[in-house]
């Protein structure tokens, strides 16, 4: 049983199939089970250790988006920095290729 966020795959963004959401299939009153759950029930003990290095991920993910937000304010800044201080032509010239 394989569980968890493959490492060469953890960094891409995450999809959402709308069609294949729980709610969306299961008719309403019928019972339901995460494989985790019952692969537990049945012996698998890499439970907890999966559980861990999810929270792992999913702090290194926070950092990592707090960097990239931080980033993105600093570039608006710089840009709109930029155009104020830029002479008109070399703003042109720069829009010409989409860097303002």
């Amino acid at each position: 049983v394989f569980e968890g966020v493959p490492t060469m795959v953890e960094r891409k963004k995450r999809m959402v199939v709308p069609s294949a959401l729980r709610i969306v299939r299961l008719k309403p009153k019928r019972n339901f089970c995460r494989l985790g759950d019952l692969s537990s029930q049945v012996g698998w003990s890499h439970g907890d250790l999966v559980a861990r290095l999810e929270e792992k991920r999913k702090t290194r993910s926070s950092a990592y988006y707090q960097k990239k937000k931080e980033r993105t304010k600093m570039q608006a800044e710089a840009k709109s920095f930029a155009q104020t201080t830029l002479p008109k032509d070399q703003v042109a010239f720069l829009q010409q290729y989409g860097h303002a």
